[in-house]
């Protein structure tokens, strides 16, 4: 299941709405958000002061700094993912050489995608097809990448 994290200005909104006296269902069915959602984030961020939407926005940067999900990456390592995928290696055994889990090196191929736009292409990704069910499963999955110049010709 994805989620998406409340925005400044869904907590801000929280705010108003609370001191326009909503109840937190109203509030929850106002912003098209659980329940659960505006009870947790009010239950979280409220201080002796109550509800202050600024430090709750503080608090949750400062939460997530700590998050397991957040798997941090050293240039050095980068580099090296980088030097192997263009050797066409695949994520298994880069993450065996490198030291990162395979995981962590696709979030950040993507991430440097979206960053780089026409500069990094992925040209591929191939699944291997399981014959039980018609399933998808990466048995061993292959990352072809492709490193363009500005000029759109490929860095060898």
């Amino acid at each position: 299941m994805t989620y998406q994290h409340l925005s400044q200005e869904e907590r801000y909104q929280i705010y108003i709405l609370m001191k326009d006296g909503k109840t937190q269902s109203q509030i929850a069915q106002l912003l098209n958000r659980h329940k659960s959602t505006i009870s947790r984030e009010i239950g979280r961020n409220t201080g002796n002061r109550g509800y202050r939407p600024k430090q709750a926005c503080l608090l949750a940067e400062e939460r997530s700094l700590g998050c397991r999900n957040a798997a941090q990456i050293t240039a050095d390592q980068w580099n090296q993912t980088v030097d192997c995928l263009l050797e066409q290696w695949s994520p298994v055994q880069i993450a065996n050489q490198v030291g990162i889990s395979h995981e962590t090196m696709y979030r950040h191929v993507y991430a440097a995608k979206r960053n780089a736009g026409n500069a990094m292409r992925v040209v591929a990704i191939a699944e291997v097809k399981s014959s039980a069910g018609g399933r998808s499963v990466s048995a061993q999955p292959t990352l072809k990448l492709e490193l363009k110049s500005v000029t759109g010709k490929a860095i060898p």
